[in-house]
């Protein structure tokens, strides 16, 4: 199926609201560029000793088109593969790769590799993420994030008030300007409805000097 198990798309850094990257309309997460888990795909897991062990392989990256039976097809495949668990209580990590097949002898392979952490203990909880996209032998280009850094961290200030702080910064193949998003969010829990309060603050958005923009997100969560 798609958009079906686990993938290295997914985040484990812990967050009170959204991430950082969807407060601010058209702003993106950086890095991420194609996915396995995100069209047709088979999907296998298996678990062990508090481990789940994943593999995804997508024919295309298309999903379903029309040159997927002729001769032509419109995208490459992809395989993912990745591990996730809690080697001790409290502590979470994230460890995958994918490798994504040019569509024909024009276009290049990428890889795309994440490592993650995440711990919590009591009221606190801190995350750091690190992913890389490597798009073989491609000319650099100042536009194309080659890592992104995720840091992020909460506190829970009692049973109704949570705080949450993220810091992400998104590194160009060139070395051209930085792309950094910040957020900070408060959530308040009424038990059966949320509510959080989140600001995003964004520099340098796609690597380009100046690109700079702000925004407020404000979200109710209801539980029934």
């Amino acid at each position: 199926g798609a958009d079906f198990g686990k993938t290295i798309n997914d985040l484990i850094t812990p967050t009170v609201g959204d991430r950082v990257f969807y407060v601010v309309p058209g702003v993106t997460d950086g890095i991420i560029a194609t996915s396995a888990h995100d069209v047709q795909h088979l999907g296998l897991e298996a678990g062990a000793g508090g481990f789940t062990f994943a593999v995804n392989y997508a024919p295309s990256s298309a999903g379903i088109s029309t040159g997927d039976s002729s001769v032509s097809d419109s995208g490459g495949s992809h395989l993912e593969y990745l591990v996730t668990g809690e080697p001790m209580e409290g502590l979470e990590i994230l460890l995958g790769k994918q490798t994504s097949e040019g569509e024909n002898s024009s276009t290049v392979d990428v890889d795309e590799t994440t490592a993650q952490i995440a711990y919590s203990s009591g009221q606190y909880a801190i995350g750091y993420a690190y992913r890389k996209y490597d798009d073989g032998g491609a000319a650099d280009s100042a536009t194309q994030t080659e890592t992104v850094t995720n840091i992020s961290a909460t506190y829970s200030v009692n049973d109704q008030v949570s705080l949450g702080i993220q810091h992400q910064v998104a590194e160009s193949e060139t070395g051209a300007n930085d792309e950094t998003q910040k957020s900070i969010a408060v959530g308040y829990n009424l038990g059966p409805v949320g509510v959080e309060v989140q600001y995003a603050q964004i520099e340098d958005d796609g690597h380009s000097s100046g690109a700079d923009a702000e925004g407020v997100q404000i979200r109710s969560v209801y539980k029934f």
